[in-house]
């Protein structure tokens, strides 16, 4: 109840219980009892009335400030939600560079259906099939990705709209006072909130109708993609189940389908770099590293080569210590060849790149160290291997490359027979590289007689297999030899070191590699031996599955990829953190009293490098892996 309204009451009561004094004390009438009655009853009456008038009043007017209240905090609520509602739409999604990936998620899917699913052929091809697969699951990714994105826009835009229409429709805003005064001037407030929420409304719902119609052009390039994937995954099961059963006529037949060779080869191109983008767009990280380890690798080769050579140790035309004469090629050739298994089903064109990259180191460190005939027998070889790897790039078949593929595998048999019967053997250091030419020349043999004979995806496998058996046979021998010699140079330098820097004891390594490590490399060839089959990927997606499979304790999900990623990071984190203080410390090289006293100066600066190196690593390791940074902070921080 009011001050307004008590006082109105008590002046009304203070009038009444006057007037009713005024008639008692009359002296010139002499009343009745009965009417000294009535007049008493009628006071009541009139009492209990006006107690009622006045209880409703106030009750009026309590409700009536209270709808107020109510009121002013609605409308208030309103014009907060209608800034809000227009910083969302002006700061929303992006709808011009949404429309834009959309025609670009459809131009790439027109490429990749492009002999799969539309100008199809008499028959299918492995190497078409798979690589289509890979680029359809890249943009079926992409388009969950918009999909999401837009499903979360909607969300927002439409919990906006309803918002509003739930601030609008409250009761308490429809409550009017009976005062004409207030009444207009709640009437204007309400006026010019219609104003301010009908543009911001109309803002919504055009905003949600176009979202609308983006998410029909995503859901239905989505479904597309999901239906191109399911044709090919059946495709690629017949392909598998009937790998020795015949493709096409003979080499010699009638042609069931034509197309010009010039528009088979733009297809392969286009197709093979949309697979080598989105590669690399999701494996970034991994490049990174092999970077780092080419770079950590290549520095700490030309260290031990520079102590060699302060020590006067190096021999002439470096016999036995191949792997310090070009540190730089034998950094890239370790490298490339044992980090080429971290990437996990990589593209066909990104493995050829890091097999030509390994070729080329080698043949750098071959130069004046194997004699001429062996070095021209290596770079036949590596002909043969590229112009095979290139053919394996073209995905759809033709008349044209049967004949080429045809010529390709008998001219490899020919001239690996010719090495095998007729090579000078005596002069060959690796006598294993003989097995891996028998192995090629019966390969290209198999490949000859199954495209004759119409057996297309047999006889590509089989061509591309042959040569690279021999060259990468020939990569990881190599490999090994280098670690070796690597591991041998070190063992007669680093026999006294500083535990504290970078710690190896070479006693317990040894001068060679172990066993374990030629069984790992053995294994890996049969990786890249088996993966230009269609079976094998089928035999080894338990494995994938094994390693890919998210596994669950508590709160937290992880995969044995991401564990074993950590791990790498942690190690390599660890090893450019010593490697870092060891060539910032090292003793064995030769040094006056001037640079070892500039050595000495840095130790606090080289800690606190140190330390930098393993936080960074840490941390990179915990994103990668999918740790929670929030929660290792505060693991690390109970720690510290």
């Amino acid at each position: 109840m009011s001050f307004k309204t008590l006082r109105y009451i008590l002046i009304q009561a203070l009038i009444l219980v006057s007037v009713a004094g005024t008639f008692g004390q009359t002296k010139d009438s002499l009343p009745s009892d009965s009417s000294k009655l009535k007049t008493k009853l009628s006071f009541v009456a009139r009492m209990q009335q006006f107690a009622e008038k006045s209880a409703k009043s106030s009750i009026d007017d309590f409700e009536g400030d209270k709808a107020a209240i109510a009121q002013n905090r609605i409308l208030e609520e309103i014009k907060k939600k209608i800034q809000k509602a227009k910083s969302f739409l002006k700061n929303g999604v992006d709808t011009l560079g949404t429309k834009a990936k959309l025609i670009s998620l459809n131009e790439d899917f027109t490429i990749a259906k492009d002999g799969v699913l539309t100008n199809k052929g008499s028959s299918q091809t492995f190497r078409n099939l798979t690589t289509t697969s890979k680029i359809l699951t890249e943009l079926l990714n992409k388009a969950n990705a918009s999909k999401a994105k837009l499903d979360l826009y909607q969300s927002e835009v439409n919990r906006f709209r309803y918002d509003l229409d739930s601030l609008l429709s409250q009761r308490d805003l429809f409550k009017f006072s009976s005062d004409s005064a207030t009444l207009s001037k709640f009437m204007g407030q309400l006026v010019v909130a219609a104003y301010e929420v009908n543009p911001v409304d109309s803002s919504l719902k055009k905003e949600n109708n176009s979202i609308q119609g983006m998410l029909n052009q995503v859901n239905l390039q989505v479904f597309k993609i999901e239906t191109g994937l399911e044709e090919i995954e059946r495709y690629k099961q017949d392909i598998a189940r009937n790998t020795f059963y015949r493709d096409f006529d003979n080499i010699w037949g009638k042609v069931a389908f034509y197309r010009p060779f010039s528009e088979i080869l733009n297809q392969a191109q286009a197709k093979g770099l949309l697979t080598l983008v989105f590669y690399l767009q999701n494996n970034i990280g991994k490049l990174a590293i092999l970077l780092l380890i080419i770079s950590a690798a290549f520095i700490y080769l030309r260290s031990l080569k520079s102590i060699y050579e302060a020590n006067k140790l190096t021999t002439d035309n470096y016999e036995g210590q191949r792997v310090l004469r070009y540190p730089f090629w034998s950094a890239l050739l370790i490298s490339v060849s044992l980090f080429q298994f971290m990437f996990f089903s990589p593209p066909f064109i990104l493995s050829v790149i890091f097999w030509l990259i390994s070729s080329l180191s080698l043949t750098m460190i071959f130069r004046g160290f194997i004699t001429k005939y062996w070095m021209n027998v290596w770079l036949l070889m590596a002909v043969f291997f590229i112009i095979s790897a290139l053919d394996n790039l073209i995905l759809q078949a033709s008349r044209t490359e049967r004949w080429l593929m045809l010529a390709l595998s008998l001219t490899g048999s020919i001239v690996g027979l010719m090495v095998l019967l007729k090579g000078r053997k005596e002069e060959l250091r690796e006598k294993l590289i003989l097995i891996a030419i028998g192995l090629m020349v019966f390969l290209e043999l198999a490949s000859s007689i199954t495209n004759i004979f119409g057996r297309y995806n047999l006889s590509k496998a089989l061509l591309i297999s042959g040569f690279l058996d021999v060259v990468v046979a020939i990569l990881f021998l190599w490999t090994i030899r280098l670690i070796n010699e690597g591991l041998f140079l070190a063992f007669n330098v680093y026999t006294k070191q500083d535990p504290k820097l970078f710690y190896l004891n070479f006693e317990k390594v040894g001068k060679k590699v172990p066993v374990a490590f030629y069984l790992l490399l053995i294994f890996g060839w049969i990786i890249l031996f088996g993966r230009n089959f269609a079976g094998f990927e089928y035999a080894s997606a338990p494995f994938r599955d094994f390693f890919a499979r998210e596994r669950t304790i508590g709160d937290y999900s992880f995969t044995i990829n991401s564990l074993l990623l950590f791990i790498l990071i942690m190690g390599i984190s660890v090893a450019t953190s010593k490697i870092v203080s060891f060539f910032a410390s090292d003793k064995h090289q030769v040094q006056d009293d001037k640079s070892k006293n500039a050595l000495q100066s840095v130790g606090s600066w080289l800690l606190l490098i140190r330390i930098g190196i393993l936080s960074l690593g840490l941390f990179l390791a915990v994103a990668a892996a999918g740790i929670p940074v929030d929660r290792i902070t505060i693991v690390l921080g109970a720690l510290g």
